[in-house]
């Protein structure tokens, strides 16, 4: 799979931060991330695919490991959603 990647924004309450994000794994039921952001277990996030996307895909963190002085994070889809790539 060629790499891809994806503005992922996660909601902290009071603020919400965006970072890009490199897609590592995915499937109709989420996603692996690999990013500089600060992400922990249960956190909200919405991926945003594309540049010019307005089509957010809501998640939920699963599971966090540090990689490489970031992060990895395993994000679980929200109703249903799924990003808009072939598994080709």
């Amino acid at each position: 799979m060629p790499q891809k990647t994806v503005s992922i924004i996660a909601d902290t309450d009071p603020v919400s931060y965006s970072e890009w994000a490199f897609i590592v794994d995915y499937s109709a039921d989420g996603a692996r991330l690999r990013s500089n952001l600060p992400l922990a277990p249960g956190q909200k996030v919405q991926i945003l695919p594309g540049e010019s996307s307005n089509r957010a895909v809501p998640g939920r963190v699963v599971r966090v490991r540090p990689v490489n002085g970031g992060v990895e994070a395993e994000v679980a889809f929200l109703r249903g959603a799924r990003l808009p790539y072939d598994r080709a």
